[in-house]
């Protein structure tokens, strides 16, 4: 008789088989029936038979793909109950096993295939670049043009001696500091004060509302409309950019705001503020209405002012939540790429470490050492995330 390890594996193993092979059979079948009708929608749509065609084939991807998806629980789930005999204890065992392997399953292999896979390969990439090719005496071997031929070649910790002798790694690591302190911290003040404030008005609701609407806009999209409020241009009683037409009747001279040598960097960070706002506020208004009203009732009975109130009765009480959303926002400040990079702002003075990357890979044509920028970049959010993840062992320790 098998084991009862035997037999969740076993009965598994043709769970995913048999998702290898019909799951697949299925999506091809369907791209290949719903081709013809793409065929037939083509001159209907009101665009060029190309632009058409890949609206048509994005559709029929979407819409297969979440079939598949359904399809995927439905049969896992199906051959789950009638491959096990849940009538007897043991079924009902195997079949218990086997439920979460149904849904975490996937997840694990997208994480493994689009997380734990790419880190790899780019360390690895990170100690290749570049080296002459040598005959069997020890001699560069040349090309036709007489330049001396390289092959990718094992190199070490080489790249990472080289972005750390770099200058420009260094203004980069200076202004990601700055995007660390400024931008989270901005964040959690305003976020906090708003919901403190919005909470006390009747048309709050209304207030937060609009505050949390940036969240709906993309990065890019959010850089394109403060490139347009920072802009300089026009004439000298119109200008282009919403900010200089405001200050130019005050004697503040146009200029490209953003484009500022090393202060350019704070309106950068002002886009990102102006983003994330709304998404402090949310979480700190949810925080503050589960501080328990007895415990601010009895500081008022003592005779606490509202600020002691709020900084030694609610802030104590919501301290886990400001931990939460402080770790989120500096993860987000240390990934940010979008908006440096929708406004041109790849000067050195402006480099943050992910545009340093993208720069080095591909204006200077180094792919080598923007992978070690990468396992960089990686290594400088770890630290939060082990502090994050003891934070929560420590509060389902004490809670």
């Amino acid at each position: 008789m098998k084991t009862l390890g035997a037999e969740i594996a076993g009965k598994l193993t043709a769970i995913t088989l048999t998702m290898l092979i019909v799951l697949p059979a299925i999506a091809i079948f369907l791209f290949a029936a719903s081709s013809y009708l793409s065929s037939a929608l083509v001159p209907i749509l009101p665009f060029d038979a190309g632009t058409n065609g890949k609206i048509l084939f994005a559709i029929r991807a979407v819409c297969i793909a979440v079939f598949i998806s359904f399809a995927y629980f439905w049969l896992a789930n199906w051959m789950n109950f009638k491959l096990s005999n849940t009538d007897s204890e043991r079924g009902q065992r195997v079949t218990e096993a086997i439920q979460p392997w149904i849904f975490i399953g996937p997840a694990i292999l997208l994480l493994f295939g689009f997380l734990v896979y790419p880190t790899f390969e780019t360390f690895r990439i990170s100690l290749t670049n570049d080296i002459p090719l040598l005959d069997a005496l020890g001699n560069p071997v040349l090309n036709d043009a007489g330049d001396m031929r390289q092959t990718l070649g094992f190199v070490g910790f080489a790249n990472y001696a080289t972005v750390l002798t770099s200058e420009n790694f260094w203004l980069a690591i200076r202004n990601s500091v700055l995007w660390l302190f400024v931008v989270p911290t901005t964040c959690i003040i305003f976020g906090m004060l708003i919901a403190v404030l919005a909470d006390n008005v009747r048309w709050g609701t209304f207030a937060k509302s609009m505050i949390f609407i940036p969240m709906a806009i993309s990065f890019v999209g959010a850089a394109v409309i403060w490139r347009n409020i920072y802009a300089d241009g026009g004439t000298a009683t119109h200008q282009i950019g919403l900010l200089n037409a405001l200050l130019s009747p005050l004697g503040v001279e146009p200029r490209f705001w953003y484009e500022m040598e090393f202060w350019g960097n704070f309106f950068m960070m002002g886009i990102l503020v102006w983003i994330q706002t709304g998404f402090a506020m949310v979480i700190f208004s949810a925080a503050l209405r589960s501080v328990p009203q007895e415990t601010i009732e009895a500081a008022e009975i003592d005779g606490a002012t509202p600020v002691q109130t709020f900084f030694r009765i609610t802030l104590p009480q919501i301290y886990s939540t400001v931990v939460v959303v402080w770790t989120t926002l500096t993860i987000l400040v240390l990934k940010v790429f979008d908006i440096p990079f929708a406004l041109t702002a790849n000067k050195a003075d402006k480099l943050l470490l992910a545009t340093y990357m993208e720069q080095t890979r591909n204006s200077q044509r180094d792919p080598e050492l923007a992978a070690a920028i990468a396992i960089i970049l990686m290594l400088t959010i770890v630290p939060i995330m082990l502090f994050n993840l003891w934070r929560i062992k420590v509060e389902a320790r004490d809670g």
